[in-house]
């Protein structure tokens, strides 16, 4: 973000489905291509099994940590919008990317007649 509003860097697009409110004359990919979108997702995870009262405080930490303000204005300097996203809704976003890019990456093989990787 500070090469981008310095001039050192010129954008052309976001990945994002929608414009970022950093850089709201900044297009979206998806305005040229429609259908396109990459967001991006950091997330805190574990291991299966973990008890619920350890997930519920890490929960409630990284929910206190990214409603700080310091954290806030910290990630918005460098173009991140931040969200809390927890539980069943963030299952079914990490579910819903992963079947769109494994459709991707099968039509691209398809197209470039690549056999699919084995594990």
């Amino acid at each position: 973000m500070p090469l981008i509003r310095s001039g050192g860097v010129t954008a052309l697009a976001t990945t994002a489905t929608r414009r970022s409110r950093h850089l709201p004359d900044l297009p979206t990919m998806q305005e040229f291509l429609p259908g396109f979108a990459a967001d991006w997702t950091y997330a805190i995870c574990s291991r299966a099994g973990v008890e619920p009262a350890i997930l519920r405080r890490i929960e409630d930490g990284a929910r206190q940590a990214i409603s700080s303000t310091a954290v806030t204005e910290t990630m918005a300097r460098l173009g991140f919008e931040p969200a809390f996203e927890a539980g069943d809704s963030f299952d079914q976003a990490v579910d819903a990317d992963i079947r769109r890019w494994n459709a991707i990456l099968a039509r691209d093989r398809a197209e470039r007649r690549v056999p699919p990787i084995s594990p």
